[in-house]
């Protein structure tokens, strides 16, 4: 079992200290770990294929202060942050206190890289995600393109939770879906996939929703 007695977001933290070293994001990036908020479950499950393939650790934060667990991890550990969502997530002070953190990894004490990705609501964000990792390297290769796609509703998190282990072995990332409707952006985005991964039943995503990508 891994808790911690001052809540989630230090039990966040001692998993990803039981996890170790985050892995690099390409040689210009460095060791990247991911803050998603605490309050609101789609940002984290967006990130997650990212967060299996690396290891990259997520831990959490919300609009107050850097939690000092967390903070301690991304100053141990941490040359890169990812931060999911906007300002309503994730605040720009929290913003700030990251990157007032020097990198773990470098000897020159620069501060803490950090890359935010967010859009005007969950699907919005786990596409401006999805996009962004379309240019990331992981080891050296070329990773998560539109080619292969994870979907999932953002209403429930269970089987968008369920479905990062399956898209970090196949390097696909995951969007999510109103239950009835594919977002425009998420579907803009679908545009360019030839294998769809739908996880959950007809009632988590029924067909109607699937209707436009099948045509």
């Amino acid at each position: 079992r891994i808790a911690h007695p001052e809540g989630p977001y230090a039990a966040a933290a001692a998993v990803a200290r039981r996890v170790g070293q985050p892995a690099a994001l390409g040689p210009q990036l460095g060791r990247t770990v991911i803050v998603a908020s605490g309050q609101v479950f789609a940002d984290a499950l967006a990130a997650g294929p990212l967060a299996a393939a690396g290891p990259h650790p997520v831990l959490y934060a919300d609009t107050a202060t850097l939690h000092p667990h967390t903070a301690a991890y991304l100053a141990d550990h941490a040359d890169h942050v990812v931060i999911m969502g906007g300002t309503a997530a994730v605040s720009a002070g929290i913003e700030t206190q990251i990157r007032a953190i020097p990198q773990a990894n470098r000897t020159d004490q620069r501060p803490m890289a950090v890359t935010r990705l967010g859009g005007a609501d969950r699907y919005a964000t786990a596409v401006a995600f999805a996009r962004w990792l379309d240019s990331a390297f992981l080891d050296g290769v070329h990773c998560f393109t539109p080619d292969t796609v994870g979907l999932a509703t953002g209403t429930d998190p269970a089987d968008a939770a369920a479905s990062a282990p399956l898209l970090a072995r196949r390097c696909a990332p995951l969007l999510l879906t109103r239950p009835d409707r594919i977002p425009p952006l998420a579907d803009s985005y679908l545009r360019n996939t030839s294998n769809l991964i739908v996880f959950g039943g007809t009632k988590a995503i029924n067909r109607t929703a699937l209707h436009d990508w099948n045509q």
